[in-house]
């Protein structure tokens, strides 16, 4: 009878345990995205990002390109280079068992020489082919490719959506919100 007893309060410690585990790394995962969305932490991560790129002498052939540097788009890339000439940047990411999806990099104008845009669309647990071209008012383009292999998102969401139903409105350049019906209405506070 102790025995048994014993056994189901060792059981019971092991799921408090396990209980109290999930809620302290839950906690620990919502401290790590509140303090994102920071003033604080973004300076920092722009002032590494910064400091890490340097001065150096990025061109087509040598980019300057950082994973999530701001810790906000899990399948985005940080692009910094220079070309010689006006040039109009779109890039593709490839990776085997989904479609290509290609975009045009936003940047402040359509042409110009320095190029610092955020490359989204990369595919998890997957390696990417990303190929980056360059388009010069002269209508001639150079491209280059280079791979990266992202790791696994902590989700396990479908990595690709398709549209089952619906109109097919653009949505403009990937910028949109999407927002949960459980929270409050601030449309008529925005005008």
């Amino acid at each position: 009878m102790k025995k048994k007893l014993g056994n189901i309060l060792i059981f019971i410690l092991i799921i408090g345990l396990t209980i109290g585990y999930g809620i302290y790394k839950d906690d620990q995962s919502k401290v790590t995205v509140n303090k994102i969305y920071t003033m604080e932490f973004q300076e920092q991560a722009l002032s590494d990002l910064e400091n890490e790129k340097g001065n150096g002498n990025y061109t087509l052939q040598n980019m300057f390109m950082k994973y999530n540097p701001f810790s906000t788009n899990t399948q985005s890339m940080y692009v910094y280079f220079n070309t010689d000439k006006d040039a109009k940047i779109t890039y593709t990411i490839s990776c085997s068992d989904y479609a290509d999806f290609t975009a045009t990099a936003y940047q402040a104008k359509e042409f110009q020489k320095e190029h610092e845009f955020q490359l989204i669309g990369l595919i998890p647990d997957c390696t990417n082919t990303i190929t980056i071209t360059a388009t010069y008012k002269d209508g001639t383009s150079q491209s280059v490719s280079t791979n990266y292999t992202m790791k696994s998102l902590l989700g396990d969401e479908d990595i690709q959506l398709e549209q089952v139903s619906g109109s097919k409105q653009d949505l403009g350049n990937g910028l949109f919100i999407m927002q949960s019906k459980n929270t409050r209405d601030f449309s008529h506070e925005m005008n």
